[in-house]
């Protein structure tokens, strides 16, 4: 099967421009000027030779034939110019393409071997001119084309020195004006000349016979004089009527029935577009649908950091009481705080304490390759000064010169955090947000630039106006009005802030994880799994980014517990009352449907049975194209029974499936991720302290060593690797 993508970069190349290529269900092919778009049909029975044939055609159009309407330029008919324009614009394309002409020769070969032009068994001496010129500027290369006349040489001539679109329609008429006199020449021959009727002749024998009369008798001139006058005038009007109308016919015949008999006498062109048709592949899921990334504005979306705390402290503070005490409970507000916040602060009081090891092996693995790869850049030149230190060395030694190494910079990284605040979350959130929070601490601790943003569609809720689909952004994939992007960290605030807020967050997550939401402020509970918007919002987040922080490189880290909800578009559907209505429609229901990025030029197929899991792939994939210095990385964190997702998104590789098994925890290169890296949840529980009683047997001390050696080895394995994309 024919590779469209693959084809409509071809077309793009061959254009030498940034084309927009949409592939329909269409008969024949067409371009757009102003929006420089060039709509294929989807020629996807057609073999790769007559598939690269038919774009450079129609790529040749695209550069070469001007959009001017043909009938304003020429007064001939539309075929004549289609077959001299076809000829100069396959010529100018070979002529630019050192590889095209090879490409035309066996792409025509194929369509004349499979008669596509209908001439199978006709001898080519018979077919009208039009359409032997035609097939001599397409497969004259190996079938011997005749031509009769000079004049029909001097034509083929004319057509084939047409370098410019004006010299093309010279040619053109000259070839339409000899078709024309050709036709008529053979209707001239095949019509005999008519034989003269009896009363024609005896009219005739009676005029001879009064010639021969010298002086005809006065009854004879009185009686016929006024009757010859009589019909002299009736016949003059009469002939003078006739010939009126006959000059119109004649006017308007070769212009609509003689031109049109000259056009039924050119059969290839039309016969070639008939067959042409069978080629292309009318999609059973109807029209494709090409649709966009939009740029947001991010005022609307990302929630200030600020804000969101002071939101949270003002709830803690102001309506604690309110949230939890109803009048009947005994205990105070003091005892409900205690009871509520005592047991998530000493948990973060415990984490801060046992992941500065992890944050110091991490800012270690992170100088060792940021070294490594300074000194692999490093180059060495002499400076041409002599080395008085190896002067005593000049008998065996030529190299007597001091030498420089320069180390050219590196680059400025930053890290923009995705996290997953979806209520399919509430059991791994605070395990997710350990690991991203020893993340955050490195970053903080190598000074590195990062924002935290976490998707929700909580926020607004209450608050927000509804998004209604336009004109403006059709095809366009859909944002709705209640999605939010929270800043929750950012490298902008102060040491002492960070580390506050990152104990709220803490805070959050314990209580989503244990307390099932208790505590929890309404607008910054868990929601849906906004991810795809997410990643849309990226497209616009990531310059924003890197503009602010002054960083070259901005590196984006997801951590989800799975896939995206649905994602939706805006699509026209009929007018009602002349007024075009448009709505939403889901993009994985539409199994026919694009992704087309116009910056890189790239278009993905996102339709079919992989759904809306596959989405994410292609819009992380496209992001990749967007930001090739960026690196994406995707932390996904497992329940305990969640082997089948390892062993579906590895394809079911026995040595990736024997690492899950022995390790929970493997790392994959899929999913439009450069690396994504799967952790089981009890991974992440499992201390790595050794601890053990003061009686503890020789077993319980091996075990307990053991169990903390791996739980080390396999945490530091992930963040070595992690470390090592951005080193």
């Amino acid at each position: 099967m024919v590779n469209l993508e693959v084809k409509g970069t071809l077309a793009k190349l061959l254009a030498t421009e940034d084309l927009i290529i949409e592939h329909r269900n269409v008969s024949t092919a067409s371009f757009d000027v102003d929006r420089r778009v060039l709509t294929l049909p989807r020629w996807e029975k057609a073999t790769s030779e007559v598939f690269d044939l038919l774009i450079a055609h129609e790529v040749g159009h695209a550069l070469f034939t001007p959009a001017d309407d043909w009938n304003e330029i020429a007064e001939v008919p539309g075929i004549y110019i289609n077959i001299a324009e076809d000829a100069r614009i396959e010529k100018l394309m070979k002529h630019r393409f050192g590889g095209l002409p090879k490409t035309f020769y066996n792409g025509y070969k194929q369509l004349y071997d499979e008669d596509f032009f209908d001439i199978e068994g006709e001898d080519l001496n018979t077919l009208s001119l039009p359409d032997r010129v035609n097939l001599y500027f397409k497969v004259g290369s190996y079938v011997q084309i005749p031509f009769f006349t000079y004049e029909e040489s001097v034509v083929v001539e004319k057509i084939r020195n047409a370098d410019t679109f004006e010299q093309m329609v010279l040619a053109a008429e000259q070839l339409y004006k000899l078709h024309k006199q050709q036709k008529e020449e053979e209707e001239k021959e095949e019509t005999p000349a008519p034989a003269p009727s009896d009363e024609e002749q005896s009219s005739s024998n009676d005029a001879s016979s009064d010639q021969q009369e010298n002086q005809p008798g006065e009854n004879d001139v009185e009686d016929t004089q006024p009757e010859t006058q009589s019909n002299s005038e009736s016949d003059e009007d009469s002939d003078g009527e006739e010939s009126e109308e006959t000059t119109e016919e004649i006017i308007e015949t070769p212009n609509q029935g003689g031109d049109h008999m000259l056009d039924q006498d050119v059969k290839t062109v039309d016969n070639l577009s008939e067959k042409l048709e069978t080629l292309a592949n009318h999609s059973k899921y109807g029209e494709p649908v090409y649709i966009e990334i939009p740029s947001v504005n991010l005022k609307d979306i990302v929630v200030d950091n600020r804000d969101i705390y002071d939101y949270i402290n003002d709830y803690w503070t102001k309506n604690i009481n309110e949230a939890f005490y109803d009048g009947s409970n005994t205990r105070t507000k003091e005892q409900l705080e205690d009871i509520f916040f005592k047991y998530p602060r000493l948990q973060w009081q415990e984490f801060r304490r046992d992941i500065q090891s992890e944050v110091n092996y991490m800012v270690k693995e992170f100088e060792c390759k940021k070294s490594a790869a300074a000194y692999a850049r490093a180059s060495t030149s002499r400076t041409g000064v002599l080395d008085c230190t190896k002067l005593h060395t000049y008998k065996y030694n030529e190299d007597l010169f001091k030498k420089v190494t320069t180390i050219p910079n590196g680059k400025n990284h930053g890290l923009v955090f995705i996290l997953d605040w979806s209520g399919s979350m509430c059991r791994i959130l605070q395990d997710t947000v350990k690991q991203l929070l020893s993340v955050v601490m490195f970053c903080d601790k190598v000074n590195i630039p990062f924002d935290v943003y976490a998707f929700t569609n909580e926020w607004n809720v209450g608050s927000y106006k509804t998004v209604r689909p336009s004109a403006q952004n059709e095809n366009q994939i859909f944002i709705d009005g209640g999605f939010s992007m929270m800043n929750m960290l950012t490298s902008r605030t102060s040491r002492k802030e960070l580390i506050r807020q990152m104990e709220t967050l803490f805070m959050i997550s314990s209580m989503s994880t244990y307390s099932y939401g208790t505590g929890i402020p309404p607008r910054v509970g868990l929601s849906g799994t906004p991810l795809n918007e997410a990643i849309v919002t990226l497209k616009t987040l990531l310059p924003d980014f890197k503009a602010r922080t002054g960083v070259e490189k901005a590196h984006v880290m997801v951590l989800t517990d799975g896939e995206s909800c649905q994602s939706r578009f805006t699509r026209r559907y009929d007018e009602f009352d002349g007024v075009p209505q448009f709505g939403l429609s889901r993009i994985v229901s539409n199994t026919n449907c694009y992704l087309r990025n116009r910056t890189t030029g790239k278009v993905s197929y996102v339709g079919g049975n992989d759904g809306y899991v596959f989405f994410t792939t292609v819009l992380l994939n496209d992001l990749q194209d967007m930001f090739p210095d960026s690196t994406f990385t995707g932390f996904r964190i497992l329940e305990n029974n969640s082997g089948y997702f390892v062993r579906q998104a590895c394809n079911y590789d026995d040595a990736i499936c024997a690492q899950w098994k022995k390790t929970k925890a493997v790392t994959l290169t899929n999913f439009g991720y450069d690396r994504y890296f799967i952790i089981a949840n009890n991974q992440l529980q499992q201390s790595t302290d050794f601890e053990v009683d003061e009686d503890a047997s020789k077993a319980k001390i091996k075990s307990a060593f053991a169990k903390s050696l791996k739980g080390k080895k396999v945490n530091k394995k992930i963040l070595g690797d992690f470390i090592g994309l951005i080193a």
